[in-house]
């Protein structure tokens, strides 16, 4: 067989691309293998075999030595050999836990970055997404139900490249239709997906982690969910922690109450957040570990009766932490929270005085609430005395 051509710091080889090795032509096509020289004799080759995967392109690449599309399987790809070619996808993957800070910084003995949280897709990392909107496009042909889903002109689907015109989608009066872009193209991926093998579903998680990254590392305000399927609102790590914690709790008693927290944080914290309805899943996740351990018999239990119930029988309950007489502390705080979550949501009901429509910092405090509550009660911190 033709010998490729050494990789690395000489030539990559593509598809369609001719070398000329040692007097030897040869042009790689999809699916070929690529032999490294490592040692040789005038009989004898010891060679390093990799599969050359589809290369993937970028009409406006910036750098054409990382290509997020190529990748090479096999010995020689491995983290120790100094010739393997780096994935900004493992890149920016790898950049979601980063501690990387940059120079000034450190010099000014900050311990931690300053995260700018910006909204939109900021200048410096537009480049980066739209390289990752037009692969992701064009490697599951999502241009036509992106466009779709988004209502968006007829022009560009009409387009000689469909993928790049929403790639390069930029309405400055609009700045949020680039990340509805993004937002409906990984919700799209993720509907495409359903019941595919495991090896699609990894190259998807890789996609979205890569994008994650590129966000994590660019201070974007939004962030990929963790199913990846969607665009959320960036949230505070503790806070989010906390969130994490209060629905693996929530799930070890009923997984309705994990899917209503998980439920609430979406509407709270996604793309077009509905804090309406973020209230009332939050109140239903309560309720879905609070009304059979405290009401199991009542026919229409609700979180108000729980409530009513708790504060009537403050000397039948105790928590798990003790108070500044080391004894069991009582439930004040409990019954102050789940008040706090019953009466303030007040779009209830309509038409009377105090009625009004729930505030998108309404919901984000009662999305936390609600974890704070599912947490305490699904681990057994209020117990009867």
């Amino acid at each position: 067989m033709a010998l490729a051509t050494t990789i690395g710091h000489r030539l990559l080889p593509q598809a369609g691309q001719s070398f000329t090795k040692a007097g030897d032509s040869y042009t790689a096509i999809e699916g070929d293998t690529v032999v490294e020289v490592v040692a040789s004799t005038t009989r004898h080759a010891l060679v390093i075999v990799g599969r050359l995967r589809r290369p993937t392109t970028m009409p406006w690449s910036a750098n054409p030595k990382i290509q997020p599309g190529v990748e090479l399987d096999g010995p020689g790809a491995g983290p120790r050999n100094k010739s393997v070619v780096f994935s900004s996808r493992a890149f920016y993957s790898r950049c979601v836990t980063s501690t990387w800070r940059r120079l000034t910084d450190r010099l000014a003995g900050k311990t931690e970055p300053e995260p700018l949280w910006a909204e939109g897709v900021p200048d410096h990392i537009d480049v980066p997404v739209r390289d990752w909107l037009y692969e992701v496009l064009r490697t599951y042909d999502m241009a036509t139900p992106v466009a779709v889903r988004l209502k968006l002109h007829s022009r560009f689907l009409k387009s000689r490249d469909p993928y790049a015109e929403l790639a390069n989608l930029d309405d400055r009066m609009n700045p949020m239709l680039r990340l509805e872009v993004i937002d409906a193209t990984l919700g799209c991926v993720q509907q495409a997906l359903q019941g595919a093998g495991w090896k699609d579903l990894q190259t998807a998680a890789s996609y979205a982690r890569h994008l994650e990254g590129i966000l994590r590392e660019g201070d974007s305000a939004f962030t990929v969910s963790e199913d990846g399927g969607r665009l959320e609102r960036r949230m505070d790590e503790t806070l989010h922690a906390t969130y994490d914690k209060a629905v693996d709790a929530g799930a070890s008693k009923t997984d309705t109450a994990a899917d209503h927290l998980r439920a609430a944080f979406t509407k709270a914290y996604g793309l077009k957040p509905d804090p309406s309805a973020a209230y009332s899943r939050a109140i239903k996740a309560v309720e879905a570990v609070a009304n059979p351990l405290f009401l199991p018999n009542a026919p229409e239990p609700t979180l108000g009766k729980v409530r009513a119930h708790l504060d009537q029988g403050r000397h039948k309950y105790e928590m798990v932490i003790a108070d500044k007489t080391g004894a069991p502390a009582d439930i004040d705080a409990v019954v102050a929270l789940i008040s706090l979550l019953w009466h303030g949501q007040r779009d209830r009901h309509e038409g009377g005085p105090t009625s009004a429509p729930v505030t998108q910092e309404a919901a984000e405090t009662a999305v936390h609430t609600a974890a704070i509550l599912v947490h305490w009660i699904s681990n057994g911190s209020i117990r009867k005395k």
